[in-house]
């Protein structure tokens, strides 16, 4: 027999999937504090490479939070939920089989994509299970467990570098992503899908460009192509440093003249 989605049961299950992968996300960008110099000292990385290990994932977790939020509710929360665990169970399996810094920094990034689905939609999924006389309760649970993981990550990442390696803190965050991604499709029954019927998609990201959101994008845009210069250090990435600084200068330059000129979509 089905189980009732009104029921507690339910509630809980899903509290308990939200809670998980909301540990996990924060768990992941501070755990690898200590296990930086041993990472550093595999691959022989300098001071600009160490900081990008953290600052990828940290860095794409922020910025895509509120995009992703926005297509949660077009899309069902349901939908970008499951798709970020999936992201985030493989990139961080794959962070544990990293050959060199770029790579590993490449995976990072990816995995902040995923932690950006994951992040901007368990809070979203809790108000939409829960009624209004649990919900404070709901969300209090759920922040205790994010301010736990940051709390724990540094302690536990050092723990596990020190005794199994710093590979172990992607394989185990791997293996507990995926208790949540498989509780995830066996336990959620819902899409919840806030928007439904609205205008096309394409309309809505031109509104969202029009938005405050968007305008700080485009001021900032080519601010950030000029602040990246350990890009163009010749270690990092070899021979490509130049070109990856013309890309980001040349995609600033893109976005800036589209801001002028304003996004204007026949539907």
């Amino acid at each position: 027999m089905p189980e009732d989605i009104s029921s507690k049961s339910y509630r809980n299950k899903i509290l308990f999937i939200t809670c998980l992968s909301s540990s996990l996300v924060p768990f992941m960008g501070s755990s690898l504090n200590l296990a930086l110099p041993q990472i550093a000292r595999e691959f022989g990385m300098n001071g600009i490479e160490q900081s990008w290990v953290l600052t990828a994932y940290l860095l794409l977790t922020a910025i895509l939070q509120v995009p992703f939020g926005r297509l949660a509710d077009i899309w069902g929360k349901r939908n970008i939920f499951i798709t970020g665990l999936c992201l985030f169970v493989i990139t961080s399996f794959c962070c544990g089989f990293a050959h060199s810094s770029s790579a590993l920094i490449m995976l990072r990034a990816l995995q902040g994509i995923g932690s950006a689905m994951v992040f901007s939609t368990n809070i979203a999924i809790i108000s939409s299970v829960f009624p209004p006389k649990e919900r404070g309760m709901a969300m209090g649970i759920n922040a205790a467990t994010v301010y736990v993981s940051i709390a724990a990550g540094p302690s536990l990442g050092g723990v596990i570098t020190q005794n199994l390696g710093w590979e172990y803190i992607f394989f185990i965050t791997a293996g507990l992503s995926a208790i949540a991604l498989t509780s995830s499709f066996i336990m959620m029954k819902e899409q919840w899908v806030e928007a439904k019927g609205e205008r096309h998609l394409v309309a809505k990201l031109a509104d969202l460009w029009r938005s405050d959101y968007g305008r700080n994008i485009q001021f900032s845009a080519p601010k950030a192509a000029q602040s990246v210069k350990g890009f163009s250090d010749p270690d990092f990435f070899p021979g490509q440093g130049p070109l990856i600084v013309k890309v980001l200068q040349g995609t600033a330059a893109a976005v800036s003249e589209m801001g002028t000129k304003g996004l204007d979509f026949e539907l």
